[in-house]
């Protein structure tokens, strides 16, 4: 379940890039791909051959993700897997990466572990398996609404509360890359850490260090 936010003025370059290049490789690993679009106009759409779900901008990630909890029948998988449009890539062969985070035996994975603010999993990219994505813990700490529409409620309420959910759950948990792993504990691994990241065999990176960085659009291939 891809969360997309789509702004009235449309997606640029990179972001229509990203999407697709994201369909295009997840879906070569035998995962289905479904592209939860929130919408600040309701009249505008995103071009591309994948499968889209359009709904108004409301919740963040969180709420992209749960309204794609309702549209799909969870019984015919084994594991859902969230991930956003934040993240670029790949920038080389991802079929180890993918191989281990669909196969790895675990509850939950995530792909980074943070210690800022609080210890807990970033929520660019994750897993649960579907026995427990169906259950009545999860879909209560999903559908709960955010206290008001904003990025810092959904970090604080959503993705600051995931490791502990899990926790309450009493089901194993994990990230590929411990806090402290790929970059000082005060530090944001998907940031700070990127450089160790991709050394360390995972072929994404975050589009904020993109932007931040245009010589590593040669890197991915980015030819935009």
């Amino acid at each position: 379940m891809y969360a997309l936010h789509l702004p009235v003025g449309g997606l640029d370059q990179l972001g229509r890039f990203t999407v697709q290049n994201s369909y295009d490789h997840i879906s070569s690993h035998g995962a289905d791909f479904i592209a939860i679009i929130a919408i600040d106009n309701k009249f505008s759409t995103v071009d591309g051959n994948f499968p889209k779900l359009y709904r108004d901008n409301i919740g963040y990630d969180f709420g992209s993700w749960n309204y794609g909890l309702t549209q799909v029948d969870l019984k015919e998988y084994e594991q859902v897997i969230f991930l956003n449009s934040s993240i670029v890539g790949p920038n080389n062969s991802d079929e180890v990466f993918w191989n281990y985070f669909l196969n790895t035996d675990v509850d939950f994975l995530a792909v980074t572990e943070s210690d800022q603010i609080e210890k807990h999993y970033q929520s660019y990219l994750w897993k649960i398996q579907t026995k427990f994505a169906a259950s009545r813990e999860f879909r209560d700490f999903m559908n709960k609404p955010l206290t008001e529409n904003s990025r810092e409620s959904a970090i604080q309420e959503k993705e600051l509360r995931l490791r502990e959910l899990m926790q309450s759950m009493k089901i194993s948990h994990k990230a590929i890359f411990p806090s402290g792993s790929v970059c000082y504990t005060n530090q944001n691994p998907s940031l700070d850490g990127w450089e160790k990241l991709l050394n360390s065999g995972f072929p994404y990176i975050k589009k904020a260090v993109i932007d931040e960085k245009p010589y590593l659009k040669a890197k991915f291939q980015l030819n935009i």
